[in-house]
């Protein structure tokens, strides 16, 4: 099965597994799986949606993705907090964004979602110019 069909699928079905491709193709394929829930909740505060998913949905989530072949994770450690000392997490990465964003092109959630994100930076630099 393509990724577009795969992603499709999952879209019209619905869920975590799908809000979270939608976050990963407007993070241009790449996120931290700690930060993946608090990326869902902006996504469904954007949609006036539900208002957070689980940790433990996302791993599932992320895990049903990754044995599907639609994301890959890598275990590494990246800098966290204020002293600056490595942390463990998980890098998702997209395995193919392109076809990710090509399935997604008629998702009216993800356009919603993009369109939201959009509006917020274009109208926080509007008021930055008139500061």
């Amino acid at each position: 099965m393509s990724i577009e069909s795969a992603v499709r699928r999952l879209c019209e079905k619905g869920g975590v597994e799908a809000d979270i491709l939608r976050v990963l193709a407007a993070r241009n394929g790449v996120v931290w799986s700690s930060e993946l829930p608090m990326d869902l909740t902006e996504m469904y505060d954007f949609l006036g949606t539900r208002s957070e998913a689980s940790r433990e949905e996302v791993e599932r989530a992320l895990k049903k993705l990754a044995s599907d072949g639609l994301v890959s994770l890598e275990n590494r450690k990246r800098t966290a907090g204020v002293s600056g000392e490595p942390a463990k997490d998980i890098l998702v990465n997209v395995n193919d964004l392109r076809g990710l964003r090509l399935a997604l092109t008629q998702d009216d959630i993800y356009r919603r979602y993009n369109y939201g994100r959009y509006t917020r930076v274009r109208d926080a630099l509007e008021r930055k110019g008139q500061a």
